[in-house]
């Protein structure tokens, strides 16, 4: 993490009070807890979704994203445990994920509590341990730069936001989900003269890296992402929905603005519906106010509805000036869910 913004007299190895060992949940809470392993991946999408659908979820589960963490963590960054009850069945679990990149050492906690477990003091204890072992993981982070422990929680998750402001916790930031109806007209896409899109699986993926590379420092929490790092993320987007505009006058692979997508299920659908999410949009600055992030988008959402799909959607960050608030407004898409970032800076 070179180059992360300092101004901290003390290290954050000093500064973060890691403890020897996190405590694990008490026996009292009827689970047997112990560190989950890929052969768990299936029980652990289960009960993520189960607890999406109580809590009133809307915004994609991180429930693939999660389990591709544990079963495939390169940089020891990632620990999670499950608490199983007698008959073997995972009722609960936490995990903890030290970000490898940006301007903030950021953990980001994970967790949830099968519905009918809910009200036995497993969220509290399950915090106690990621705080533990949040600490832990920041003690390995190099300099005297900033440092946080983070939760993301939907606005709908009143009792998760309770338990967290409990903690200690305090709201950092707030994303929108916005949603577009692919019923409705949708314009033509244009570019700049010259310039040519191209299917993602046309472009490697190198080129696109690249790309993002050159934006990455304005999301906030995040920074550039290793090989590895973006390499696995690459791996998820769907091919047919996410697209790269170059700059043939700047070479054969220069990437100047990409899209990249994938499907999401709503949880509080009761049919499952699929829907396309814009998961990154970024042109280089050198190119902003052009018109690439526009094209890019309209095609997106043409390639949805092309798809069958009904709609598509995008997370932003409104407080973020390039997160594209404006353009997906113009562009019909409307506010339906927040998510809010809890966080305590250490």
């Amino acid at each position: 993490m070179a180059g992360m913004r300092s101004g901290y007299s003390r290290s954050i190895a000093e500064r973060v009070r890691a403890p020897r060992h996190p405590e694990l949940p008490s026996p009292h809470l009827e689970l047997e807890w112990r560190r989950l392993a890929p052969t768990d991946a299936g029980q652990l999408q289960a009960l993520i979704r189960e607890a999406d659908e109580a809590e009133g979820a809307v915004i994609d589960s991180v429930a693939d994203v999660l389990v591709d963490l544990i079963v495939r963590d390169e940089y020891a960054s990632l620990d999670a445990i499950g608490g199983f009850d007698r008959a073997g069945v995972l009722r609960a679990y936490a995990a903890v994920h030290l970000w490898p990149v940006g301007d903030i050492a950021n953990v980001v906690f994970y967790g949830a509590t099968d519905p009918t477990w809910v009200g036995r003091g497993i969220g509290r204890a399950l915090l106690a341990w990621q705080e533990g072992r949040g600490r832990q993981l920041l003690a390995r982070v190099p300099g005297a730069g900033m440092a946080q422990l983070s939760s993301y929680v939907e606005e709908a998750a009143a009792d998760r936001r309770r338990l967290l402001v409990a903690a200690g916790f305090s709201p950092l930031r707030t994303y929108l989900k916005m949603r577009r109806d692919l019923a409705a007209p949708i314009p033509e896409p244009e570019f700049p003269p010259g310039f040519v899109i191209k299917n993602a699986s046309d472009v490697s993926e190198a080129a696109v890296r690249h790309a993002h590379t050159q934006g990455a420092r304005e999301v906030w929490g995040e920074g550039p992402l290793t090989p590895a790092a973006w390499h696995r993320r690459w791996q998820q987007y769907r091919r047919e929905w996410s697209f790269a505009v170059l700059d043939p006058s700047e070479g054969s692979e220069a990437v100047v603005g990409y899209l990249l997508s994938m499907p999401q299920v709503e949880a509080l659908s009761p049919a499952r519906r699929t829907e396309g999410a814009i998961h990154r949009l970024s042109v280089i600055p050198t190119h902003r106010g052009r018109g690439i992030g526009r094209g890019l988008a309209i095609t997106a959402l043409r390639a949805f509805a092309e798809s069958g799909l009904r709609f598509g959607s995008i997370i932003v960050d409104p407080e973020n000036t390039n997160s594209g608030f404006a353009l997906y407004d113009d562009l019909g898409f409307a506010p339906t869910t927040r998510a809010i970032v809890y966080g305590v800076t250490v």
